[in-house]
This record gives structure tokens, sequence and C-alpha cells, in this order.
């Protein structure tokens, strides 16, 4: 018997089907987890490789898996220079700059390295931190503040001064005089906060994941329906546009008179007949998501539906469906 695959819609033997965990399993199993069987194996090993990938590895959700005891620091894996996620630094002696964590050696805890920076130094102001990437032209100092008609200092972190100088002479800083040379302590304690890009992969992953909760808990059948078509080849094939809003999580669950760990998916059909899901890994972001962008043909399902994935107990229990509250806006980078 042959089954249709919810994402790429191909016929395709049952055996060219495996089991699809809704939420992924590197954020955590759960009893009564909601389990799908009508995505085949080419786009689970497609999204295994991408997006879930990148959700894992490389997203806010991904990094606080670790800092809230979800995954052990001996499991993290760093994208290093080129993760999205980044470490930004408070006052100290690289405020303003930023880092990647990675594990500790002993697999005790994460720790942050500094990336390869260049530091302005300019009184009264604190020094000013670029990646060495990020460097702007000389010309273009003035933008960030330093006024380049009077002295400054320029400081350099995890990279050496001949590379540093490179970089410096690459971008118009011509009248370079020797550096000194400050060594760092070895151990440095500095508070730190995580930024993060929320870009075209979380947003699809995010999509992905509202589709196959939709599949759980009101059929495979209906989200083969044409209404979902933009959204899916969204998710699938990185095609059209977004129809995703991002905010912080306004959405909290308690357990026993104490604040509750995990993941919250809904999805509900709203009065104009559309169908839009939420959902929030480690309850930071919470991703609303527009499923179709027309109407459907036949009657409108009326379908709500919620579930909370608690980290603690490992269960999985239906929920209402929160209320849509305003969640705080984040921070908007160009082209995201």
């Amino acid at each position: 018997m042959d089954r249709r695959c919810i994402f790429c819609g191909s016929k395709k033997p049952e055996g060219e089907f495996n089991r699809e965990h809704v939420i992924p399993q590197a954020f955590g199993t759960f009893q009564r987890g909601l389990v799908l069987d009508c995505v085949c194996i080419e786009c689970n090993d497609y999204f295994g490789a991408t997006i879930d990938l990148e959700l894992a590895r490389d997203s806010i959700e991904g990094i606080d898996r670790f800092w809230s005891g979800l995954k052990s620091p001996a499991e993290f894996k760093s994208l290093g220079k080129r993760s999205t996620t980044s470490v930004q630094f408070k006052p100290g002696a690289i405020h303003g700059g930023s880092g990647y964590a990675v594990a500790n050696t002993d697999g005790s805890d994460l720790r942050v390295i500094p990336f390869p920076q260049i530091g302005f130094r300019q009184e009264p102001l604190l020094t000013i931190w670029f990646r060495a990437d990020e460097l702007p032209d000389r010309a273009n100092l003035g933008a960030h503040g330093i006024a380049t008609s009077k002295p400054y200092e320029i400081h350099v972190r995890e990279m050496s001064t001949d590379h540093a100088r490179e970089v410096l002479l690459a971008k118009g800083y011509s009248s370079i005089t020797a550096f000194d040379t400050l060594n760092p302590p070895t151990e440095e304690t500095i508070e730190t906060f995580m930024t993060g890009v929320i870009g075209r992969p979380e947003r699809r992953a995010a999509t992905k994941l509202a589709l196959e909760y939709l599949a759980a808990v009101a059929g495979p059948a209906l989200v083969r329906d044409a209404s979902f078509d933009a959204v899916r080849e969204f998710a699938r094939f990185d095609t059209g546009e977004s129809r995703v809003h991002i905010s912080e999580n306004p959405i909290g669950f308690v357990r026993n008179g104490k604040t509750a760990r995990g993941h919250y998916l809904a999805v509900h059909t709203d009065a104009r007949g559309f169908l839009i899901a939420q959902v929030s890994l480690m309850l930071r972001i919470r991703y609303v998501v527009h499923l179709m962008t027309v109407r459907f043909l036949t009657a409108t399902p009326c379908v709500a539906s919620a579930h909370f994935f608690d980290l603690e107990t490992q269960v999985a229990t239906a929920i209402q469906v929160p209320r849509l509250v305003p969640g705080r806006q984040l921070k908007r980078a160009d082209g995201e």
C-alpha cells in the first residue's frame, strides 16, 4: 500500500517512510509524544541534515538545551566562527565584544571563546570591538563613534598582531605604530548574554513543526490539502516568503506550583477560517505560523489543539490552546 508524503507530495511504498517525532529528539523524548508515519525517508533525511540540524546546533533554542540542563555540556558541538548565535560580553576587559560557546575540556560546563576581533579605544569612550571579518573601513569608523582625526588605541583579541595588521591595512588603516602585547589572565570571569539571528532556517523549522503537529492532531490528509502548499514548499524547498511571526514567548506553564520547563505546540482555526499554529521550544521564543494563504475549497475544519511537552516528567500532555496574546518583539536585523 502506497502513502503520500505530507511534504514532497510523492506517493511511495510504506517501506520508504519512517517514524518522525514531531518534537525533534534533540529536544527530548516524551511519553505520549506525537509520532508520525507520513513523512518519507527522503524528506526526513533532508530535514535532519539541514533545518533540524540548524535548530539543534545553531539557534537560541539549541543553546538553551545546554543552559537548561536538558543536554550535558559534554555533548555540545559548536559551529564556531560559522555560528549565527554568539555570546556578547558585558562590562569588563572585552566589553562590547563577542564570542562563541564551547564545552569545557572536562565536559563540566560551557565556556566562551572570543571571536578574533579588533577594538578601538578613544577617551572617554569604552573600547568598541569588531569581529575581524566585520571590521569597517577607516573612512567609516566615525559612524561608530571614533573620531579618526584624533589619536585612538587599537586592541586585538584572539588573533596575531601580524594578522591584525594585514586586516587593518586592507581596510585603509595605514598609520599603524607598533603593538604592545598585553596578555589577558588565563582565567577570566566576564558576564555575558546570548544573541542569535533568527533567519530562514529557523522560520522553516518552525513551519515544519507546525505542519507536523497539525498532521498529528488532525490527520495527514488535512495537511495534504492545497491550502497548505505555500507553507509546505517554504518548509521543504525553501521557496517563497515566510509566514512566521516571531516574538519573545509570553506563555508560561506551572507544575506543582513551580515554573515548568519544556515546549508547547498549538494550532487552531481562527474566526476567518484560517489555521494558525504556535511553536515554542524551550519557551524563550514563540513562532506564530500562518499555515494558509488561501481558504479551503470545501468546509473549513474546526481545529483546536495544544500540547505541553514537560522536560521534567518527559510526558506530553494535551492542554487548552493558549490565547494569542502579544509577545515582546525581538530586535530586527537587516534582511531578517
